[in-house]
């Protein structure tokens, strides 16, 4: 199996483990919904990780990247920023590493993303 094999396989062996550990049955959904969306999102299937059962009605997310910050608030922004992603060939991505923490109100993280992008 080659590297990126691998790491796509096992991309959320480090979130099971941690799972193993989570005995508080809120914080045990909240890293359950997040695998779910992972697996959901770089599967490029965006449209289901958006249904009202996998996010609240007005997401709010915080994107650094490169020393640059995104910050999509609203369901209008967040759908469009997956639309971009899709146009650009680009929700073909991995999770690499991941450093989780979930509390009673949701979940904060440091993920390294790998994706395959298209030289032009």
């Amino acid at each position: 199996m080659g590297t990126y094999d691998h790491e796509f396989v096992t991309m959320f062996a480090g979130l099971e483990k941690q799972l193993q550990d989570v005995d508080n049955p809120r914080h045990r959904a909240i890293l359950k919904n997040y695998r779910r969306h992972g697996l959901l999102e770089v599967a490029g299937r965006y449209k289901e990780l958006l249904a009202p059962d996998m996010t609240v009605e007005h997401p709010h997310y915080r994107l650094h990247e490169g020393g640059q910050s995104i910050i999509l608030d609203g369901m209008d922004q967040v759908v469009a920023f997956y639309e971009s992603l899709m146009a650009a060939n680009a929700i073909v991505m991995w999770v690499a590493d991941q450093d989780i923490a979930v509390n009673d109100h949701g979940f904060s993280g440091e993920v390294v993303f790998n994706a395959f992008a298209s030289r032009p």
